[in-house]
């Protein structure tokens, strides 16, 4: 009895033995079948160099056990470069820029394929080197410090919107967002001052054409002015006629009559003008 059941024992503990290790077995492979994708991300299913097409979204997923999944982040992302940049005048400009983008999500296994997960540095960051160069290139070293620099931010974001559509990649453009930020423009120092001295002069230039101008305009309205003063005047003046001043002169001296107070008017010289005022006592 004690033999049989020493015989039955190893094999019983063989049996859980199996059973243990396929439990085992099989949970690793639910658990490596489950994927949880956070918020603003898509993963991306690699099984043995063969890439999915579709990305996995946000959420839980469910997938293959022995594939492997690379997280890839479609959020707006932000690149800061510090670079140098010639003007049209041959003058280096050190240049701040920023660039607001983001990966399309149905683009992200193509991205994997082509670029790996460093597709930042392998695409972004020198097409917006080589954009800035060109389109800073064009301006003047003047332009830089007016209002051109918005135009110029302008530029840079058309020409890397073009260069970025073939390849899944979307400026930050929503609701009229500016996607290129010009952080900082600096020339050499005795460049800024003679721009800086030449933009004050033309200020002064500016503002003494409008003085002038003003003055000019003021010069006219006076001259207008004093024509139709005269204009008045010398209608008043033939209107004036002898008949018409002994009328008004009569009836003056009626409402005088009638009236309570002590003085009344009384003509002097001929054609009875001017009218001066007397002391009836």
């Amino acid at each position: 009895m004690e033999t049989q059941t020493r015989r039955n024992f190893p094999v019983i503990t063989r049996k859980m033995v199996i059973w243990v290790i396929v439990g085992i077995i099989a949970m690793i492979f639910v658990f490596r079948s489950c994927s949880i994708v956070p918020a603003g991300h898509v993963k991306v299913v690699d099984f043995m160099g063969s890439v999915s097409r579709r990305p996995l979204e946000p959420g839980p997923r469910l997938t293959n056990p022995l594939a492997r999944r690379i997280t890839m982040d479609t959020r707006v992302i932000e690149v800061k470069e510090h670079m140098e940049t010639p003007t049209s005048e041959g003058l280096t400009a050190t240049v701040d820029i920023s660039l607001l983008f983001s990966i399309l999500p149905s683009g992200a296994p193509n991205m994997y394929k082509e670029y790996g997960t460093n597709w930042v540095d392998k695409i972004v960051l020198p097409n917006l080197r080589s954009a800035t160069r060109d389109v800073i290139s064009n301006y003047k070293s003047e332009d830089l410090y007016s209002k051109s620099r918005t135009t110029i931010a302008s530029d840079i974001s058309a020409r890397l919107e073009k260069q970025f559509l073939s390849r899944n990649i979307i400026l930050d453009n929503k609701d009229g967002r500016e996607p290129v930020l010009l952080r900082d423009l600096q020339l050499p120092a005795e460049v800024k001052s003679a721009i800086e001295r030449k933009i004050k002069e033309k200020q002064a230039s500016e503002q003494m054409e409008f003085t002038l101008q003003k003055e000019t305009q003021e010069s006219e309205r006076k001259r207008i002015e004093a024509r139709g003063i005269a204009d008045a005047q010398k209608i008043i003046a033939e209107s004036l006629t002898s008949p018409y001043l002994q009328w008004r002169f009569t009836s003056v001296m009626e409402k005088a009559a009638e009236s309570q107070n002590s003085m009344f008017w009384v003509p002097y010289g001929q054609n009875l003008v001017p009218m001066v005022s007397i002391d009836k006592k």
